[in-house]
């Protein structure tokens, strides 16, 4: 059996990942990690929803995050994993691309959806009845960013993979869709195999 091709799509908590991605086109799956780690955190006993499973020790979340890239990994096709690179609680950022659980995946690009700082606290507070997460400043969202782009800047030159950064500023949504679209067809062209 071939290996999926993977384009995984990141950006932080509002920057409209899951948004763009509905809007982006056919020819792939999409898969959220976050649902595959509250599928298996469920069948081990885990309550509340994706946004409790920060709240997770360290390495209770490591081990969850484990098991999900080893189900993630048995998955076919042509896939975008929707994700995040890191994981803010508080003060703390923890990893959500574990090198040691990307390694050996077919890769083919990484996607960051970027948004001002501004924008994203705006689009939080309009998600507070269906979502659960904790406030955050302008600044330690730039910070988590900085933080983001880095760790994506390196497995770009680590995995030898292009590293593509749409802006979803507000107004900018049928442009971000348009670039997205393109990265992903470009992601899982034949070309390259």
């Amino acid at each position: 059996m071939p290996k999926a091709r993977i384009a995984i799509l990141t950006g932080l908590s509002g920057a409209g990942k899951t948004t763009l991605l509905s809007k982006a086109g056919k020819g792939f799956r999409t898969v959220n990690i976050g649902d595959i780690m509250m599928a298996v955190g469920k069948g081990l006993g885990l309550k509340g929803g994706r946004d409790g499973l920060k709240k997770l020790p360290p390495r209770e979340l490591f081990r969850l995050q484990k098991l999900a890239y080893a189900k993630f990994s048995k998955i076919p096709g042509n896939i975008v994993l929707d994700t995040h690179v890191t994981i803010e609680k508080g003060q703390r950022l923890g990893p959500a691309l574990p090198h040691a659980f990307i390694n050996g995946l077919n890769i083919r690009t990484l996607v960051y959806i970027n948004a001002p700082s501004e924008s994203i606290v705006a689009r939080r507070r309009k998600d507070r009845g269906s979502r659960s997460r904790e406030p955050q400043s302008t600044s330690s969202l730039d910070i988590q960013r900085t933080i983001d782009l880095s760790i994506l800047g390196y497995l770009s030159t680590h995995l030898n993979v292009p590293l593509y950064v749409i802006n979803n500023a507000d107004g900018r949504m049928g442009q971000a869709v348009r670039e997205l679209s393109s990265a992903l067809r470009e992601s899982f062209s034949s070309n390259g195999d």
